[in-house]
């Protein structure tokens, strides 16, 4: 059995009525306050929502990834609309109104994935930092807000969620620092969303190269290309997942950090392969978010 299959045949989620957990922490003005443990602001819940008794529209200082187990649901963002179905995921930042507004079928089940921000701008890197938080920090009013189960993403997501719950209330350094390295592993998940998927046009406020800077830096920077058929290339030679990390360590001897850029139309498993080889490597990883395809490999 697979390491995520021995995780979801062991966690039993305990689920609640998401009106007795939500409603009454909605203040006066519309701001749902969440009860952090103290020091360790991340929580997943697994919550019951359906039409007897409505959730108000609100907002919350917290950023939120929900992911539905079951059912239809009509999501309510400002006064923009998202339907999502089973296995689809949804995600909100801290400043945008919003709410389950239609239930189409009924009752829905949900897993909830809360933290705040300052949990990841603890590291001292603030660029690495703003490029994790980028999906929740770019919600202008074209954010699409879901992501849609047949990408893959949200039910790897939901593993990352229930192995997070399955180490809170994280007392110990051990389980804290489990659950920020799942909770970073979802935010990449959703930084290479926004990446393949091209769901909208941005430059990340880090220092990320270009590709036309990239080819003028060959000798110092190494760079792994993703073609569209899912293949890997080094600096331009063809290289084996298996072998990637060993190959960045011999020719980049003084590289710990690995930039990698996609095809457009690349699947999502070879850039989640890479992305977790590279880390299990120690290297970090820098996503190409501007590529100049007039010079890529198809």
């Amino acid at each position: 059995m697979s390491a995520s299959g021995s995780v979801r045949s062991r966690f039993k989620p305990l689920w609640q009525d998401a009106w007795s957990v939500i409603d009454p922490q909605i203040n006066a003005e519309g701001v749902h306050v969440w009860p952090f443990t103290p020091g360790f602001p991340a929580d997943v819940r697994f919550l019951v929502f359906g039409p007897a008794r409505e959730i108000r529209m609100n907002r919350h200082d917290y950023f939120e990834a929900l992911y539905l187990c079951s059912g239809e649901v009509v999501y309510q963002v400002l006064d923009r609309e998202y339907p999502l179905e089973a296995g689809d995921l949804f995600v909100i930042g801290s400043t945008l109104p919003h709410r389950m507004k239609r239930y189409p079928r009924g009752r829905v089940k949900a897993a909830v994935l809360y933290f705040l921000p300052e949990l990841i701008r603890s590291s001292g890197n603030p660029a690495e930092e703003e490029q994790y938080l980028m999906p929740f920090l770019v919600q202008d009013p074209g954010f699409p807000h879901v992501v849609a189960a047949r990408t893959g993403i949200p039910e790897q997501v939901f593993d990352l969620m229930k192995r997070a719950a399955a180490e809170l209330p994280a007392q110990s350094n051990r389980g804290r620092l489990s659950v920020t390295t799942y909770l970073k592993m979802m935010l990449v998940l959703l930084v290479i969303f926004m990446l393949t998927a091209h769901v909208m046009e941005f430059g990340l406020e880090i220092e990320v190269p270009k590709v036309r800077q990239v080819k003028e830096t060959t000798q110092e920077l190494p760079v792994v290309s993703i073609s569209k058929s899912g293949e890997l290339y080094l600096n331009e030679r063809q290289v084996n997942i298996a072998l990637l990390a060993a190959e960045v360590r011999q020719r980049f001897p003084s590289q710990r950090e690995v930039y990698v850029r996609a095809d457009r139309e690349t699947i999502y498993d070879p850039i989640a392969q890479v992305v977790s080889a590279l880390g299990e490597a120690g290297l970090r990883v820098k996503l190409v978010t501007q590529p100049d395809d007039s010079g890529g490999r198809k």
